[in-house]
């Protein structure tokens, strides 16, 4: 008998294709990471990254990088300012001693030691510090790649088709990360992100070997968080959280983690509060409306006006348009919770607050961006402590992620053998939407002209974005020779000036400003008869501006002066305003000695101070 060999059935194409598992979404996780694949997305990360941001490395120091490195005393020692750094708040290089402006007040020593080691070779050179920002945040995205590798798995090795990719590609690119990033002073965002993320992948690592080098990495790397800024305390509940729901239950390596970590927080906190000197309430009352948005409302206005925050949050991270970099009152207007704002941010959070109770019971990561998105924005929430502003673009760097996690998840929801187009198309749309935004967004972060300019088509309201336009208008025309543009200028800084004490009428900038304003544009044209009654308004509110006192001076020196005009100036300021109105006899006692320096007989003011004098006993 012959024998028959045994054929294979042949197979099609079609029955390949029906033949292969469907993707399903959630799946059972592991990590799935790649190197190769790494190297390629690390490629394209940086490519990426430095084609949006190389634009910035020439800019300027703007806003808070001041207070951080250019006239910061400690920075400026480069090495030998590193322990003063590390041993006093944040901001005493620039005061000369710890001021206390907000409650908790800042201890945020890494991002400024990197600045004095940075001026140990460069010198003041905010190219350097630039240059380093884009790294830290390319490093940023590259970790969030491989921390979404442990939660999301890369199918049949097609990274471009992970989560981890989508949303670490467009994490890169959101227009909301623009100020931490071209705002020399948000590396402390971003070197707290690497700190908090990093431990992170150290204990997903430790969690599938335990090996104690991975517990001590996880362990470094949040202290570097930790020390770079305080928002990393949220991660003492974001870390066991993310280990739990990968292995669905509380096993050793988890608890150790969180030992650790908590211990560590605990530590930080410590030497937070030998160098401060109280954990983050001083007592101090806060009594400035710039410091404390929250000074002319009531509870309940506070609680609805935090809340509408939340839900501009989650709106700026979908759709980050407009955007600005001042949030000062009334910016963010008071709110009730009758207000529709309000009641809407009140469905977001009930919304936010189910999923994330959701992924916890049910053990999914389904949910998971939500409840990270809650953690981590509650630091900076104003809720517990008083950040000093309603809200700020940066401080939605790190809760950012929960929401692009959320959005993908969401999709995954959707049964469809067309979920790759569908992740791919919405990848692509918002690469380009939010890279245009970005490129669009920067230009505004080159100086300080640049950048009020910008932000005050936005944040109208505000009256500190008022008065620094007005010094910014101010500090320009020291630049300019044409007469006619000096005064067109400055006629524009008088509105601004103007608008913010019409904001928050005792501000004492916005008075500051009027004062100098007037006082510049009195040097061009000559007007007495208008810097005179700025100066009323100013004075009559502010009579402490020491400016004020100081051009009086001038103005009482002046030969040729009007000294009629004058001693009404100082009549109206001194008797009427400080004294009859104000009932503030100190400083209309000031002012009317101000007006006898100019005219020691005049008995108008002589009648008038003796009146003042009388009141008060002398």
């Amino acid at each position: 008998m012959s024998k028959k060999k045994n054929k294979k059935p042949k197979t099609t194409k079609k029955q390949i294709v029906k033949s292969k598992p469907k993707r399903q979404w959630p799946l059972e996780f592991k990590d799935s990471f790649s190197l190769k694949s790494f190297y390629y997305v690390a490629a394209i990360f940086t490519l990426l990254g430095f084609g949006l941001y190389f634009q910035s490395i020439p800019y300027e120091f703007v806003l808070d990088d001041r207070l951080v490195i250019l006239d910061n005393n400690f920075t400026k020692s480069g090495f030998s300012g590193v322990w003063d750094i590390l041993s006093t708040d944040s901001f005493q290089g620039y005061f000369g001693e710890q001021k206390d402006l907000v409650q908790g007040a800042r201890y945020r020593p890494l991002s400024i030691v990197s600045f004095a080691i940075e001026y140990q070779f460069f010198g003041l050179n905010p190219k350097v510090n630039h240059f380093v920002n884009i790294l830290l945040y390319i490093l940023v995205c590259l970790m969030i790649y491989r921390v979404l590798h442990f939660m999301f798995p890369v199918i049949e090795d097609k990274w471009y088709l992970s989560f981890a990719f989508f949303i670490s590609a467009i994490f890169l690119v959101h227009p909301l990360h623009v100020e931490a990033v071209a705002n020399i002073k948000g590396r402390d965002e971003i070197m707290a992100m690497i700190g908090s993320i990093g431990a992170l992948i150290y204990a997903f690592k430790y969690q599938d070997n335990a090996k104690l080098k991975y517990l001590a990495f996880a362990g470094l790397l949040y202290l570097f968080g930790l020390f770079s800024k305080e928002t990393s305390l949220t991660f003492l509940a974001v870390i066991p959280i993310s280990l739990y729901l990968r292995k669905k239950q509380i096993c050793g390596a988890n608890i150790k983690s969180f030992a650790l970590i908590f211990g560590l927080a605990i530590f930080y906190l410590i030497v937070r509060y030998q160098v401060i000197g109280f954990l983050y309430d001083s007592g101090k009352v806060y009594n400035d409306l710039m410091n404390n948005p929250f000074l002319e409302m009531n509870m309940s206005e506070k609680y609805a006006t935090i809340m509408y925050t939340f839900g501009q949050y989650i709106k700026l991270c979908l759709f980050p348009h407009p955007l600005t970099h001042d949030y000062y009152p009334y910016h963010i207007p008071i709110m009730q919770w009758t207000k529709l704002g309000t009641l809407i941010s009140l469905a977001l959070f009930i919304t936010f607050l189910g999923l994330s109770l959701r992924a916890l019971i049910k053990k999914q990561w389904f949910g998971y961006g939500a409840l990270y998105f809650i953690l981590t924005i509650s630091i900076v929430s104003n809720a517990f402590v008083n950040v000093g502003t309603f809200m700020n673009e940066r401080f939605a760097f790190m809760p950012s992620l929960g929401i692009l996690i959320l959005l993908f998840n969401l999709i995954s929801k959707y049964k469809s053998t067309h979920l790759n187009k569908i992740y791919l198309s919405l990848t692509a749309v918002l690469l380009l939407a939010y890279s245009y935004k970005t490129l669009d967004r920067l230009p505004a972060w080159k100086d300080t002209y640049s950048l009020n300019s910008a932000a005050i088509k936005v944040s109208i309201n505000s009256a500190r974005l008022n008065s620094f336009m007005s010094t910014a208008i101010y500090n320009r025309i020291r630049e300019m020779s044409d007469r006619d543009e000096k005064l067109a200028l400055l006629n524009e800084g008088i509105v601004y000036a103007r608008k913010a004490i019409e904001i928050y009428p005792s501000y004492y900038n916005g008075h500051l400003m009027l004062a100098g304003v007037s006082a510049a544009l009195y040097g061009i044209d000559g007007d007495l008869n208008s810097l005179l009654t700025d100066f009323t308004t100013v004075g009559s509110v502010r009579p402490d501006i020491g400016f004020l006192t100081e051009y009086c001076d001038y103005l009482n020196g002046r030969s040729g002066i009007n000294e009629n005009l004058l001693i009404d100036f100082y009549y109206d300021l001194g008797y009427n305003q400080l004294y009859l109105k104000k009932r503030n006899p100190n400083w209309a006692i000031h002012y009317l000695k101000k007006g006898l320096e100019l005219s020691p007989n005049q008995p108008k003011l002589s009648r008038a101070l003796t009146e003042v004098y009388s009141t008060i006993s002398n």
